[in-house]
């Protein structure tokens, strides 16, 4: 595994197998795309995010949130009740209270993915400041 310091505060590793740069996975989940791609650009509080993969395990678990999405602080992490799997994409609403960190997908049986994302206060100086294409533009939210 290759990891890199990303401004001092979080770690970025290298993907696992079958998954894109940037996003370290383990078991047979695969990651394959990122809507928005959250690597290079600022996530906020109510942003739509999918993630569109391989793997993830039955829809059901999601539901009942046996599988679950954690943002940081870690630890302990926040997590999302706004997830849900449709096909091969997993929707999720980014919660009040994140921190920049590690972003994990926790698929159980079927294995984990992190991503290193930056999170900022839409209203806070340094969002205002970076505004211009780089905050995440966000998605529709899920069906």
């Amino acid at each position: 595994m290759v990891c890199v310091a990303l401004a001092s505060l979080m770690v970025a590793c290298s993907a696992g197998v079958g998954s894109i740069p940037g996003v370290f996975t383990t078991g047979e989940i695969r990651i394959v795309g990122l809507e928005p791609d959250i690597r290079e650009c600022i996530v906020y509080e109510g942003i739509s995010l999918a993630v569109l993969g391989e793997n993830f395990g039955p829809a059901e678990a999601w539901a009942s949130g046996e599988h679950q999405v954690i943002f940081p602080p870690n630890p302990p992490g926040i997590v999302s009740d706004r997830v849900q799997l449709v096909g091969d994409t997993l929707y999720m609403l980014v919660p009040a209270g994140v921190a920049s960190g590690t972003l994990i997908i926790n698929a159980g049986a079927y294995g984990t993915a992190e991503v290193a994302i930056i999170v900022e206060s839409v209203g806070s100086a340094g969002a205002r400041r970076q505004m211009v294409g780089t905050l995440c533009v966000t998605n529709p939210p899920p069906p």
